[in-house]
């Protein structure tokens, strides 16, 4: 507020005079906070440029009795009824106010750091508050304001009618019982009101997200943290200086300016490790918590968010502050990546990363954002291979949708080797739009991911931290006090040690018929390793009558034949960690690799599909032997005749040369 009206004798009072001085020198501001029964603290209007300037004014010729402290100085009679009086009057609303004379120091109650106080009156729809006061019985009169015969007939009045303060009967009963901070058992009191709203009055706003309250109706005085979410601190030294983060004055004047002094419900909810109640403040007009985030004066915090009932909409708010860079986000830079996309899983690496590939047939790796499954490795963590095995079922071969969200750089484990920088994305799947890493938690197979305050993370964060937490509730998985048992490691036929084992073991493999298996690596376009399931071992297996061009060496940069990577990917794509029924007809003494045929989950053959798509010969002896010989050989002459891929300089006349050539030369 500047160029306020000179102060005046405060010898002369009239309301006549308080009157003429509303209408010739008054100044419009806000009530902020009513420390006393006679005192407010004012605001200037407009906060567009941050918190405005303020006066403390105490109202000029009445006095109201006095507020206790935790020193030991209890209420007077009628203090607090008298400042609840006042408060519930003005707090909030716009008034009118003259400086009359300047105060020695801050008034009793007010809160700490007040500025000095003032002398003036107040005036709430042109009303003077010094004569609605002493009207109620709220206020008496002193100085030369007793000779007013207006404002002294009304104390008279009231004083008859044996109103506010002078009703002496209600005198010892109207002093209140303070329970001060630190002077109670917490735990006892969050205990008997645990997520059960409380009525309160927040008395202090120390910083944004930091409050002081009390409790009604049994005076409790309580420190509260905002769960969920933190405001730039404000620090103070010992001689009451203020060492403010940014934005840290304008979050905590935010708070002050919609709850300062009002009515609120409190809903409890922990106590963190320095013994602060933890909770959220419910308000006529909305969620503070919800505000801050939005206007960007503060961040959600992970450890305190499960607390919170109304996260996700917390989370959002953020969100919207993050996309107008707003205040404390004003250097935020989104992170770099890709589109939402459709892709189909070729491959599952672990519990939590895949392999996509995309329409274009490029592949990709994504790990899912804001969970962590058990690793793999030569001690697998308990869980590793169920994690990995449920997402294999959940997402091998299908298409799915996949939201791209951050990126990171990931320490290589056992440490050396430079950083690798991993795309992390929400996976939905099936026509319900099912997050992948969602189910997975919920089964108790991966634990969600705590983070800093600046870190992205999944935008459905908080549905992953409710899974985890009816996982927990349940004992599913990690949350359960059981180990898995550890199965018998597969019997190893692939092996080149393998090879006598693995004759002995034919008879059982073809005695059965089709066997269930799943293919756990593609080494070309017409060679497998699968797992056989009701066996338990694992075979490598050539496609029977099939040969595919060689593929490129990845060990040593050799290029392969034309259409050998090609096909390489088709059968990868086909049937990689895909259950597949095999039926296996032979086994080469020489190297121990079966032969046989494998049927895709649709029950189409893959040999069928690679000669269909032109990446694949027959070997006429063995394919000729095959008991779907006639389909292997129609599928190879229509890729002929269409010219396909190996085909595309196929000449029936040069073959039909070539062939005589060879029977002539085998001849002589």
């Amino acid at each position: 507020f500047s160029g306020h009206p000179r102060s005046r004798p405060r010898h002369v009072f009239s309301l006549a005079r308080m009157a003429a001085e509303f209408v010739s020198k008054g100044l419009p501001a806000i009530v902020k906070a009513v420390p006393s029964g006679d005192t407010l603290l004012v605001m200037g209007a407009d906060s567009s440029r941050g918190p405005p300037p303020e006066k403390l004014i105490s109202l000029t010729g009445i006095s109201s009795p006095r507020l206790g402290n935790r020193n030991g100085t209890p209420d007077q009679p009628f203090a607090w009824a008298a400042r609840e009086y006042l408060r519930k009057l003005c707090i909030g609303k716009s008034i009118t106010f003259v400086i009359e004379s300047a105060g020695t120091g801050p008034a009793s109650g007010a809160p700490a750091g007040a500025t000095p106080r003032e002398f003036g009156s107040v005036y709430l729809d042109g009303v003077p508050v010094q004569r609605l006061l002493v009207a109620e019985g709220w206020a008496k009169l002193k100085g030369a304001a007793a000779q007013d015969e207006e404002l002294a007939a009304l104390q008279i009045a009231a004083e008859r009618a044996q109103v506010g303060m002078h009703n002496e009967a209600a005198a010892a009963s109207s002093v209140r019982a303070v329970q001060w901070a630190g002077t109670f058992d917490v735990n006892a009191l969050l205990e008997r009101h645990m997520r059960k709203p409380v009525q309160a009055v927040i008395e202090q706003v120390p910083s944004g997200s930091f409050l002081r309250a009390l409790l009604l109706p049994n005076f409790e005085q309580v420190t509260l943290s905002l769960s969920g979410l933190q405001c730039p601190p404000i620090k103070r030294g010992e001689d009451g200086a203020e060492e403010a983060a940014p934005f840290a004055k304008e979050a905590r004047f935010f708070v002050e300016s919609r709850l300062l002094h009002r009515d609120v419900q409190l809903v409890l909810q922990g106590i963190d490790k320095h013994g602060t109640l933890l909770g959220t403040v419910e308000h006529d007009k909305g969620s503070i918590a919800q505000e801050l985030l939005r206007a960007g004066l503060a961040k959600v915090v992970d450890w305190s968010s499960g607390l919170c009932d109304n996260a996700k909409a917390m989370r959002e708010a953020e969100r919207q502050a993050k996309t107008r860079r707003a205040r404390l986000w004003k250097d935020y830079t989104p992170p770099q990546v890709a589109q939402e996309t459709v892709a189909r899983v070729v491959e599952v690496f672990s519990g939590d990363t895949i392999v996509l590939q995309d329409a274009s047939g490029a592949e990709s790796r994504y790990t899912l954002s804001s969970i962590r499954c058990p690793r793999l490795g030569k001690e697998p963590e308990p869980y590793a291979a169920e994690a990995k095995e449920a997402l294999r079922k959940m997402l091998i071969g299908k298409k799915v949708k996949v939201l791209p969200e951050y990126r990171r750089s990931i320490e290589p484990q056992g440490g050396g080797g430079a950083a690798q920088e991993r795309s992390f994305a929400t996976i939905l799947f099936d026509k319900n739009d099912r997050n992948a890493a969602e189910a997975l938690v919920s089964e108790g197979l991966a634990t969600v991911s705590r983070f800093g305050q600046a870190d992205e993370r999944s935008r459905f964060y908080d549905a992953l931290l409710d899974a985890e937490a009816d996982a927990i509730a349940n004992k599913r998985g990690l949350h359960s006090s059981e180990v898995p048992k550890r199965g018998a490691a597969p019997t190893d036929l692939s092996v080149p040690a393998a090879k006598e084992r693995a004759k002995s073991f034919l008879s059982n493999f073809t005695r059965g018929g089709g066997m269930r298996g799943v293919v756990q690596y593609v080494l070309n376009g017409s060679r497998l390793k699968v797992h056989l399931a009701k066996d338990n071992a694992l075979i490598t297996l050539s496609l029977s009558g099939l040969r595919c061009p060689t593929c490129s060496r990845r060990d040593t940069g050799t290029p392969g034949e034309a259409y050998g990577d090609e096909a390489l990917a088709f059968t990868r794509g086909h049937c990689l960690q895909r259950d597949v029924t095999v039926l296996v007809e032979g086994v080469n003494d020489k190297t121990g690799v079966f032969s046989g045929t494998v049927l895709l989950p649709d029950k189409r053959s893959l040999s069928l599909l690679l000669l269909e798509a032109g990446l694949a010969t027959r070997f006429a002896p063995a394919a000729d032997r095959s008991p779907n010989a006639t389909e292997l050989f129609e599928a190879e002459a229509a890729a002929k005749a269409a010219g396909i891929k190996i085909w595309e300089n196929y000449s029936e006349e040069a073959e039909e040369q070539a062939a005589a050539a060879a029977a002539a030369a085998a001849a002589t």
